[in-house]
């Protein structure tokens, strides 16, 4: 039995070996955190870069011998690095936690990844390789100039490293034109809506001031975008712009009946931030429910969604007030705020309530039995299960 148990014990030691050189280095980081002592802190950088540096062992081991494009290693200067090539490397942030990789350009330092976590940053130093091989790998046949020997050859790049890369750029572009178009929509609709220029710079000062805190949070706190959380900017673009659209609308219409500036602000913004924070805190709870799933893209996007609709709450009623008391500053502006308001959108409801107010009413809950008749029209039956529901009735 007992050589049953140290059998067991045995097994159990080779699977879970005890790396004394990780707890070296764990040691050296928590003494840093305990003293705060420059020199032991400047300890406890190099530990951490030298965890990263191993937790990039596994990658940089596919890579050829042959291939001279990078020289990874650790420089024990006044400022620890975990260098990756010639312009690439890992350097801690002030907190002397968070990793910070980053990248030397015609343009300046740009940093390219930033976690505290090693497994993110060890993604995005593989996405970096990924990108610098087939930089290489193009660079190469560039040079080979396969259209001397036949004008009809045509050379292509395959495999698993050219399609990750190019599903990123897509993601990207994806991203980009998206968000590009949501944004044009919903500025087109502010001014179909407002009939007034003025209200795009003051709406979309306001957005992009709310989006912009949101993803300063995202990095701060998760540190990296994924898939899911990716096209958050349209969306929060599209539900952060409510709060602002209601303000302004109520301040057109004090100054419409007559007040001036400063009391048709005040108006505006004690009539409707009673109700656009309780819809901002439903939108906020709706989003933060996602924090619950394991799912780590659900996760994040709760986070970053839940935060968005506070962040781009406040953002409407401190910076909105203030670019509209600045836009009435301007004569020309000031004398316009108090013209009549068109509405355009509101033109065919009212004419239907108007002149067939029973159609008015009629017409929603006819119009969506009708969908649904039409739906379930559409959908194939099944006389078995007909057959066995009625046999079932009767």
């Amino acid at each position: 039995m007992s050589e049953a148990q140290n059998t067991g014990s045995h097994a159990a030691a080779e699977a879970r070996p005890i790396r004394l050189r990780d707890a070296l280095r764990q040691a050296r980081i928590e003494a840093a955190d305990r003293t705060g002592v420059v020199v032991d802190l400047r300890d406890a950088e190099v530990a951490r870069l030298e965890i990263l540096n191993e937790a990039l062992d596994p990658l940089f081991a596919q890579i050829s011998d042959t291939v001279d494009l990078f020289d990874r290693g650790i420089s024990q200067g006044e400022t620890p690095r975990l260098w990756i090539d010639v312009v690439a490397h890992v350097v801690m942030g002030r907190d002397k936690r968070i990793y910070r990789f980053v990248q030397d350009s015609r343009f300046g330092r740009i940093v390219i990844a930033e976690s505290h976590e090693v497994a993110a940053i060890v993604q995005a130093v593989a996405d970096y390789v990924a990108r610098r091989l087939i930089e290489r790998i193009r660079s190469e046949i560039a040079s080979l100039d396969p259209g001397r020997y036949d004008a009809s050859i045509d050379v292509t790049l395959t495999g698993d490293l050219v399609t990750g890369v190019r599903e990123y750029a897509a993601l990207k572009a994806d991203i980009l034109w998206s968000t590009s178009i949501c944004v044009a929509l919903v500025l087109a609709v502010i001014v179909l809506y407002y009939g007034r220029f003025r209200s795009i710079v003051i709406l979309g000062a306001t957005l992009a001031i709310g989006v912009g805190w949101t993803f300063g949070f995202a990095r701060l706190a998760i540190g990296y975008l994924n898939t899911s959380t990716a096209f958050l900017g349209s969306i929060v673009a599209g539900n952060g712009i409510n709060f602002g659209i209601v303000m302004l609308a109520r301040y057109f219409e004090e100054r419409r009946c007559g007040r001036d500036a400063e009391a048709a602000l005040d108006l505006a913004i004690r009539g409707t931030a009673h109700g656009t924070s309780g819809a901002a805190l439903a939108a906020s709870i709706a989003y933060g429910s996602l924090m619950l799933t394991d799912f780590r893209g659900f996760n994040q996007f709760g986070i970053i969604g839940g935060v968005g609709m506070i962040l781009c709450w406040f953002a409407a009623y401190t910076c909105g007030p203030a670019l509209i008391a600045l836009s009435e500053r301007v004569p020309w502006l000031a004398r316009r705020s108090a013209r009549p308001w068109r509405a355009p959108l509101a033109w065919p409801f009212l004419a239907l309530r108007r002149r067939m107010p029973r159609v008015a009413v009629i017409a929603p809950p006819s119009l969506r039995g009708t969908l649904q008749g039409l739906e379930m029209s559409s959908r194939p039956t099944n006389s078995r299960q007909e057959f066995s529901i009625s046999a079932r009735r009767t």
